[in-house]
């Protein structure tokens, strides 16, 4: 275990350990393909992703901020470190604490394009999450691979670099010029404004077995109304909470509909759910809030959060 746990140390600090690779991301049977280059500079860390394909956006973190640039509407978000995380999977406990919640088994060493990878299969001890496989880089602690299976063992989701080299770095002048050029476009802030949890107008009642608390906020939402956020991950999977207070119409505002159509979207409102991959999208409103619940687990373990959400006014 000492040396796993080392590696996933290592795994943490992805943005400063300086690799060059493509991977692709495979939900649903739609690959997509993603650039992503880590390094040091002397001006500080970079991290920096280019998805390709139909939803192509290009993220580069520099100094610990992020911008996001989605090619689409050529909008700049700019976020913190934590966007990192949608392009390297990464564990966020140690071997030693995982095996509370997964039955953690050591798979054989592998060579993964030439450089020696440790890989561990993980089977839950509940039914709050999903059994996954990790491969990392022995000696940087990298995701090279990451699969998310259903209890039936049957794929959900893979994340896998198809090309990997350690040591690689991109062009310091070819980053700088990325970042010059993402700030020339129309910028949204979509940092997480950090929140004391007993600050948050909401509280949680009652986690999952193994799921804690990660960070807790506020982000600058599309029409400059916050949306709230919570955090949170067993070390594997993780998950977000996001309730937003619904805007509200005005009787001019409201479009004319019949009597029977206001009922259907009355009850189609009171809860939704959408899955991509592994990731599933429950959402529900309550008192004038809209509650949505994002995670790579199962659906019972997202309305259980959703089930121990109390807004302080209640």
């Amino acid at each position: 275990m000492g040396g796993a746990s080392e590696a996933n140390e290592a795994a943490q600090t992805v943005p400063t350990t300086t690799f060059s690779g493509v991977a692709v991301w495979v939900r649903d049977e739609t690959p997509v393909v993603v650039r992503i280059d880590s390094g040091q500079t002397p001006l500080g860390a970079y991290y920096w992703t280019t998805v390709e394909g139909p939803n192509e956006r290009v993220t580069l973190c520099w100094r610990n901020r992020c911008r996001t640039e989605l090619a689409a509407e050529q909008v700049v978000l700019e976020a913190d470190w934590d966007v990192r995380h949608q392009s390297v999977p990464a564990l966020s406990r140690s071997l030693r604490e995982l095996a509370q919640w997964y039955e953690v088994t050591p798979l054989p060493e592998q060579s993964w394009q030439g450089h020696p990878a440790n890989g561990w299969l993980l089977q839950p001890r509940d039914a709050w999450r999903y059994p996954q496989r990790w491969w990392l880089d022995a000696a940087t602690g990298v995701t090279l691979e990451r699969t998310i299976f259903d209890d039936a063992m049957t794929p959900l989701e893979r994340f896998a670099f198809v090309r990997f080299e350690r040591h690689a770095q991109a062009d310091l002048t070819e980053v700088r010029q990325a970042w010059s050029s993402l700030g020339q476009s129309d910028r949204v802030d979509f940092r997480l404004h950090t929140v004391a949890p007993d600050a948050m107008p909401w509280r949680l009642d009652d986690l999952p077995p193994g799921f804690a608390l990660r960070a807790s906020g506020w982000r600058q939402g599309p029409s400059g109304s916050r949306v709230w956020q919570w955090a949170l991950s067993d070390g594997a999977a993780s998950v977000s909470l996001l309730p937003n207070k619904k805007r509200r119409h005005t009787k001019r505002q409201r479009p004319k509909q019949t009597v029977r159509a206001m009922r259907t979207r009355k009850v189609r409102s009171r809860s939704s759910a959408q899955r991509w991959g592994a990731t599933l999208i429950v959402r529900r409103n309550r008192n004038g809030w809209l509650q949505t619940a994002v995670g790579e687990v199962p659906a019972a373990t997202l309305h259980r959060l959703l089930d121990g959400m109390r807004y302080v006014d209640e």
